[in-house]
């Protein structure tokens, strides 16, 4: 094998383990896309089933111990929240700058007249 064919082949099996890295990476990057998107479609599932189970449209006694547990954690979360703002204070009021009276002259910085 002349040095020119030795070059030319070991650029081709470059290319394709190049072609293979970058097929390898655009499926990882479709395969976490689709598992963001089950994972996206999972919660507006289970947001429907804790609005219809608390319309009182479905009555399933594993889907009600899991709305009572979510409802807990809603008024432990309030109870927290109301203790934060309770140990914070009121909020604090913004300061604003006095504007400059426009009829006074600034007064003159050092070294000038």
């Amino acid at each position: 094998m002349s040095f020119l064919q030795h070059v030319a082949s070991g650029v081709s099996k470059a290319a394709s383990g190049a072609d293979k890295q970058a097929r390898i990476v655009r499926l990882k990057l479709q395969v976490n896309e689709t598992e963001t998107n089950i994972q996206t479609k999972l919660r507006e599932l289970g947001l429907a089933a804790l609005t219809a189970s608390r319309a009182g449209k479905v009555a399933d006694p594993d889907l009600d111990a899991i709305v009572e547990s979510i409802t807990a954690l809603e008024a432990e979360l309030k109870d927290r929240q109301e203790q934060l703002t309770a140990l914070q204070g009121p909020p604090a009021t913004e300061h604003v700058a006095p504007k400059a009276d426009p009829a006074v002259e600034p007064a003159p910085k050092e070294g000038e007249k």
